[in-house]
């Protein structure tokens, strides 16, 4: 072969290699893990907003709880001595004695009171059991938060990692590339010669 010709090849091949090497990068579909880093963000945010609503509804309804119980205390204190000055007032004495019916009466409502208080006794346990469960699912909010974030950050850590693979395996096919076409070319300027 003649020095033109080889000159020739020598330029095509300079050529090859500078767009294989030049070559953009192709993109990298990380659509998807985006969209699931996304996902996983609005996840987060959702349960933390339902996590401080639920915090702040527990902690109203603690307050209220707590006013409406000392108030009723305080209410049935003043109501209960009423009925204790009462029922030793000596004309009730009297009456009570004198009709027996009335007396019968008085006990009857003294029962029927006496019900109604372990009824509220027994509500006001169930409402402990309550608050008690609130705070299990406020845990459990808690707990579904860290978790959320855990795969976050593993999403995260996924797409750096497949990018990273990405670039590598974009390097070594250029490199296979350039290595093929200045092997040819050695091999056709060998073999010319």
């Amino acid at each position: 072969m003649n020095t033109v010709s080889t000159w020739i090849i020598v330029g095509l091949s300079i050529v090859i290699i500078l767009m294989i090497i030049f070559k953009g990068s192709p993109e990298t579909d990380t659509q998807v893990w985006k969209d699931a880093i996304h996902e996983s963000e609005q996840k987060i945010a959702v349960l933390k907003q339902d996590r401080a609503r639920l915090a702040r509804k527990i902690t109203e309804d603690s307050l209220i709880s707590i006013k409406l119980d000392s108030a009723y205390r305080t209410d049935l204190k003043i109501k209960e001595r009423r009925i204790i000055d009462l029922k030793r007032n000596p004309t009730v004495i009297r009456i009570r004695e004198e009709v027996p019916v009335i007396d019968t009466l008085i006990l009857a409502y003294d029962s029927i009171v006496s019900f109604q208080q372990g009824r509220i006794y027994s509500l006001g346990k169930e409402l402990e059991g309550l608050r008690v469960d609130l705070q299990d699912v406020s845990k459990n909010y808690e707990s579904q938060i860290v978790n959320h974030e855990q795969i976050y950050q593993t999403l995260l850590q996924k797409v750096e990692e497949q990018q990273k693979e990405l670039k590598k395996q974009i390097r070594q096919k250029r490199l296979f590339q350039t290595l093929t076409v200045v092997g040819t070319i050695g091999g056709v300027l060998l073999g010319s010669q």
